[in-house]
């Protein structure tokens, strides 16, 4: 009677019975090896949480994790999160918290953290390890900083039907061989969803990236990253823009670009060296003639080349400026690309002599092709490496330069 009186009492509280007892677990060092489980679960972390190397944390399916302010789980051994699709473990500041330090795998320490979900974290996953990082079907959301944040060489993260959303950035990588695998993510309401600075070893295969306030990705001395058949759309100022990036490769992807704002790019290199941009669709959705651009949106601009840089087989439509090639000294490969339907110029050389252009298909564009002549002898240069190039499907025998001049 005591019991059905208990019951009756939380029910009339809007309660209900839970066989769980609420774990609290003192801040410091893990000292043996440790489970939580979802009988004890919610587990309330009264400050960071250390696994020494050596030690390992298993956290069950079912499990809720919370956090005071700034409190971190700091991994240094091995961390094995093993949430189910129906019953993820749970990452969450305490009720009256605004949010939390996230989990930091550190040193030499290796973690798995599969279907989880990772809410108001300073930064969901921090990796400053040379040990490995396998994170997959799990949600990090409304983010202060970082998603994902690799610094330095680590000896492998991958990220697999990861969805990083509400944030900052969704991935970072900075300062080393970041050696990062991510496949079937999706990057969505960020500042900027990618952001490496000098980094190397970065793939991004079959994403998803929309709804970023400035680039979608943006690389700064990054080398060996590529980002192959993912959708990047509804980006800020460009979809990938990389500076002084060398072995860069942008691959089989769909860019499509919604806003209309000023200098905008599909895909923009300044300065980079031996990158492969090949086989994207780039499409921009918001040109019409009543709208003034200070300077006219592009859909690939290669400005600055420090080395070898190939262009092909990508399809541009739509934009102001097809594909722009800018203070060119080195040879670039500018071959097979279909530029159609935009406002203004189909392709566009500026004081870079001695490209090569050639099978090119230039569709409904006011110019065929538009050349900044810088001196009097570049004519000579850009004749003679233009090749079966094609205007509405007519060969194209002469060039204009911006003023409307024939160069003949």
């Amino acid at each position: 009677m005591a019991l059905l009186g208990a019951l009756a009492f939380l029910a009339a509280a809007g309660l209900s019975a839970s066989s769980h007892a609420a774990t609290f677990v003192t801040a410091g060092n893990l000292t043996s090896d440790t489970a939580w489980a979802v009988s004890g679960s919610p587990y309330t972390l009264e400050g960071d949480i250390r696994v020494p190397p050596g030690l390992h944390l298993e956290i069950d399916a079912g499990v809720t994790v919370y956090a005071p302010f700034g409190g971190r789980i700091i991994v240094e051994g091995d961390l094995g999160v093993r949430g189910l699709s129906g019953s993820p473990v749970v990452f969450a500041p305490g009720p009256s918290e605004g949010s939390w330090g996230g989990i930091s795998v550190n040193g030499t320490g290796n973690a798995t953290i599969a279907n989880a979900t990772i809410t108001r974290p300073d930064v969901g996953v921090s990796v400053t390890t040379t040990g490995q990082v396998l994170v997959t079907d799990s949600l990090i959301e409304r983010v202060l900083s970082h998603g994902v944040s690799v610094l330095g060489d680590s000896g492998g993260v991958v990220l697999r039907d990861l969805t990083v959303q509400q944030g900052v950035t969704a991935l970072k990588a900075f300062d080393g061989r970041s050696n990062v695998s991510a496949e079937r993510v999706t990057f969505t309401q960020m500042l900027e969803c990618v952001l490496v600075s000098n980094a190397s070893n970065i793939t991004l295969r079959a994403a998803l990236i929309r709804v970023c306030g400035g680039a979608a990705v943006n690389l700064t001395l990054a080398s060996d990253f590529t980002i192959e058949n993912s959708t990047v759309t509804d980006y800020g100022t460009a979809a990938v823009v990389a500076l002084s990036a060398d072995r860069l490769r942008v691959s089989g992807n769909t860019i499509n670009g919604t806003l209309p704002i000023n200098n905008k790019a599909g895909v923009r290199i300044v300065g980079c060296a031996f990158c492969l941009i090949d086989n994207n669709s780039l499409t921009a959705n918001y040109v019409n003639e009543t709208f003034v651009f200070l300077e006219p949106p592009m859909g690939i601009h290669d400005q600055s080349p420090l080395g070898a840089n190939t262009l092909r087989g990508n399809r541009v439509v739509n934009f102001h400026l097809g594909i722009l090639i800018e203070d060119a000294i080195h040879p670039q490969q500018v071959l097979q690309n279909i530029v159609g339907e935009g406002l203004a110029t189909g392709l566009e050389l500026k004081d870079s002599p001695n490209q090569t252009v050639s099978d090119n298909q230039i569709v409904g564009r006011n110019f065929s092709f538009a050349v900044n002549v810088s001196s009097p002898t570049t004519p000579w240069y850009y004749r003679q490496y233009l090749t079966n190039n094609t205007v509405d499907g007519r060969a194209l025998l002469y060039l204009v330069d911006q003023a409307g001049t024939v160069v003949d």
